[in-house]
């Protein structure tokens, strides 16, 4: 029994863990992806893009955020660091949460880290400047990982004047289809006549134009792990009896009912697939456990799934073996053992 038992566990727990290291792999790939800013699509047409419906593109499921930019006529030119002049980017109010976790109720610049770093400021400090007085209200960081460059050492202004913006920035996950046409909306009609058509890019585009993830879980070699686990458990179940078969045979023979039989086969085979289960379930915890906040559910159903395959075939190869073992093969079993 304790050989069943060690056999199963390492059986299921294996097939359990593959599952899991193979999906927690796609989460972070496309964790990475998206805290890259490989999710955010950019529509460019200078002087051409209308604020207001580039911030209306929040409102479509499946939109983060969205919002329009251009740059300010004057840097900002800090009294503490006259000599390096901050590049000032005037934005609508739906853009800082595209790179910060923004509250609206704080007005204020937006940094980049590099410039907050450089004046010593943080979010509620003051940055004192040639254009006035200013407070900070978020910095953000930009790490140099592929990501369009110029925008460390920026700040961002919000802005509420009509007038018309250079990009529209949106962030959509998971990858919203249609998404580079909802963009092209952003831009105003007059741009027909610039002769420039607009620029679709993403903010990073080392990470490529599209994270595919269903595709990449649905080919994963993984997804066939129920299956297997169910093969498996049977065949061990299966097994577990098989090689018993003369001493079930000899009960047979002494008047002993075959249903009876059955179920004291099934109890024993409890003893194994139990604590073998247990196991499964605990590598199945650890790995629904790294996974990203709200989806260790998910994680937790796939390894239970194999779980579950695993264990009802197991009980269910224990009763077909059993019903394979005959009284009359009694000799025949004596002479093959």
């Amino acid at each position: 029994m304790g050989l069943l038992f060690g056999v199963s566990a390492a059986l299921i727990s294996g097939l359990c863990a593959a599952e899991g290291t193979t999906v927690l792999a796609i989460l972070e790939d496309s964790e990475r992806y998206r805290d890259s800013g490989a999710s955010v699509v950019i529509v460019t047409a200078e002087g051409q893009i209308s604020g207001s419906l580039c911030e209306q593109l929040a409102d479509v499921d499946g939109v983060r955020a969205a919002g329009a930019i251009r740059e300010a006529d004057e840097k900002l030119i800090a009294l503490t660091l006259p000599d390096s002049p901050i590049p000032l980017y005037e934005v609508s109010p739906g853009f800082p949460p595209l790179l910060a976790r923004h509250d609206p109720t704080i007005a204020g610049l937006t940094l980049g880290e590099d410039a907050a770093t450089a004046l010593g400021v943080g979010p509620g400090d003051s940055v004192d400047s040639l254009q006035g007085g200013a407070i900070v209200a978020e910095t953000y960081a930009y790490p140099v990982d592929g990501r369009r460059i110029g925008y460390s050492f920026a700040a961002l202004e919000p802005s509420s004047d009509e007038r018309a913006f250079d990009e529209c920035w949106v962030d959509a996950w998971p990858p919203l289809d249609g998404l580079d046409n909802l963009l092209l909306t952003a831009v105003q009609p007059s741009a027909a006549e610039s002769g420039e058509p607009p620029q679709l890019s993403r903010l990073n585009a080392r990470m490529g134009d599209a994270f595919d993830g269903p595709s990449r879980f649905a080919a994963r070699l993984t997804g066939l792990s129920a299956l297997l686990a169910g093969i498996l458990g049977f065949a061990v179940g299966w097994l577990s009896v098989r090689l018993r078969r003369l001493e079930l045979a000899s009960a047979l023979h002494s008047g002993v009912r075959r249903g009876a039989l059955t179920g004291i086969l099934l109890l024993e085979a409890a003893f194994w697939i139990v604590p073998a289960s247990l196991v499964a379930l605990t590598v199945s915890t650890l790995a629904a456990s790294a996974a990203p906040d709200g989806l260790s559910m998910p994680v937790l159903v796939l390894g239970l799934r194999i779980l579950y395959c695993g264990a009802v075939a197991a009980f269910a190869g224990t009763a077909c073996g059993m019903a394979t073992v005959r009284e009359r093969h009694l000799f025949r079993y004596f002479k093959e053992r």
